[in-house]
């Protein structure tokens, strides 16, 4: 119920515009405008969401900030303790989780907004990414190294003495057209290093939003053990699936810092730009599909024209 009463500025008070935009009221309240509050995770179950146990293991939180295929600087913070406060028991890919996530403060740029933690310089052609791990005393570097033909060759990542392999990705789910267009659900697997790993996306148990990075050598899949999933990254904002036309998120890491998170980095690069490069390919193909009809079209007026003639 609305409070209509006049302040002494003479403008109406509405005590219901307290709620930013009204994303807060829908975690909150009925959708209905009843008074009893909004189970958002009995919901969530609902629909098929749950967030596996191991996800504690999973302490520390690296801001990736929004960034398309021409960024070639991006530096990503550590932003543990802001991800934590705001977050709390919040379930992974959730409405609630999703809600929070959003609105939670992000760093700028601008001192004191959070600490750098990884440093990531690419090429605008794609063909690279170097990331380096801010560490005091010592730090990890990854390169990765991408073919223009992202889609059809394999990436290889350069760290220490190791060669880590990225194969063309795997399609095991199906397609699914959304509002952000065709989502094709690729899996990214990595090998080369101490265990196999693979980039999963589950959109019924965690939302068409969040990869997963999974330890394949342990049975049981990504639910598991702690050991299981070594970092996950989740979109920052509402959509309906991974945006094509830029990324931004935030990418759970192991508490114990580990000499493999720079290729962790790494792999979800490529990972965040075959998604962006997905959108090229439906346009070039639409373009295609437009050039043929525009053509079909003009051969049916041609034929038209000779028989009146």
């Amino acid at each position: 119920m609305v409070d209509n009463r006049i302040d002494s500025t003479g403008k109406d008070h509405k005590d219901n515009m307290a709620i930013p935009l009204g994303i807060t009221a829908f975690c909150r309240l009925h959708p209905y405008g009843l008074e009893r509050p909004v189970d958002v995770k009995a919901i969530d179950a609902r629909i098929g969401r749950r967030a596996p146990s191991a996800l504690a293991h999973l302490t520390r939180a690296v801001y990736v900030p929004w960034h398309r295929d021409t960024t070639t600087h991006l530096p990503l913070y550590n932003i543990s303790s802001e991800y934590h406060d705001t977050i709390r028991d919040a379930q992974v890919g959730g409405t609630e989780f999703k809600t929070k996530l959003c609105l939670m403060r992000k760093p700028t740029g601008r001192p004191g907004q959070g600490d750098v933690g990884f440093l990531v310089d690419m090429d605008a052609q794609g063909s690279w990414v170097a990331v380096s791990e801010r560490k005091l005393g010592m730090g990890e570097e990854a390169v990765l190294s991408m073919p223009p033909t992202v889609h059809d060759d394999p990436a290889t990542i350069q760290h220490d003495t190791l060669t880590y392999s990225m194969p063309p990705p795997t399609f095991p789910l199906p397609s699914k057209r959304t509002a952000s267009g065709l989502c094709t659900h690729p899996h990214f697997t990595l090998t080369g290093g101490p265990r196999p790993l693979e980039w999963q996306i589950h959109p019924v148990e965690l939302g068409g939003l969040c990869y997963v990075l999974v330890d394949t050598s342990v049975p049981g899949g990504m639910f598991a053990s702690d050991d299981t999933i070594v970092a996950v990254y989740h979109h920052a904002h509402f959509e309906a699936a991974l945006p094509k036309h830029y990324s931004e998120g935030v990418l759970l890491l192991h508490g114990r810092p580990d000499v493999e998170d720079t290729v962790v980095v790494a792999s979800l690069m490529r990972v965040l730009r075959y998604v962006r490069r997905d959108e090229k390919k439906e346009m070039k193909e639409k373009k295609k599909k437009k050039m043929m009809m525009t053509r079909s079209g003009v051969g049916r007026l041609r034929r038209v024209w000779h028989r009146l003639c």
